[in-house]
């Protein structure tokens, strides 16, 4: 009985490994791919990529990135071939969440872009603020690089 137990065990542990090694490939084949179609400027199928690794992601920073990667999708693809108000409003969408996780810790445009989705839009405001936040976040940036 002891060794019956003890193969099905190690078949259990086996399965969970294998599993955790398919999701985690998974993940990335969804991120690297979507990031091969948004260097290709093929911005919708880069989107729908994007979101499923979102979806699976972890890590943070990580989802930051793809929240970013996600609004630039809209505003550079869906607004400039089709400015309509749905893909202004994904993209100032997907900025925010960027900026809530972060991002603009690592990409100091963030700010600025969204102040640019907002502009478009007419809520010249919340872009003047965006613009403010986007400058005192370089200013921390430059000086942080120069400690």
């Amino acid at each position: 009985i002891f060794k019956f137990f003890s193969k099905v065990l190690k078949l259990l542990f086996s399965i969970i490994l294998f599993s955790l090694f398919v999701e985690s490939n998974a993940q990335k084949n969804f991120v690297s791919d979507a990031d091969l179609k948004y260097e290709n400027e093929a911005y919708f199928p880069a989107i729908d990529l994007y979101k499923k690794a979102e979806v699976r992601t972890k890590d943070i920073k990580e989802k930051g990135r793809i929240n970013f990667q996600i609004a630039e999708c809209y505003r550079i693809g869906l607004v400039e071939d089709d400015p309509n108000a749905d893909a202004m409003k994904s993209a100032q969408t997907y900025y925010e969440r960027a900026i809530k996780l972060k991002h603009q810790n690592h990409e100091s445009k963030v700010y600025l872009l969204l102040a640019d989705v907002l502009r478009e839009q007419g809520e010249y405001d919340q872009a003047v603020e965006n613009i403010n936040e986007g400058t005192l976040s370089l200013v921390l940036l430059i000086s942080r690089l120069l400690r």
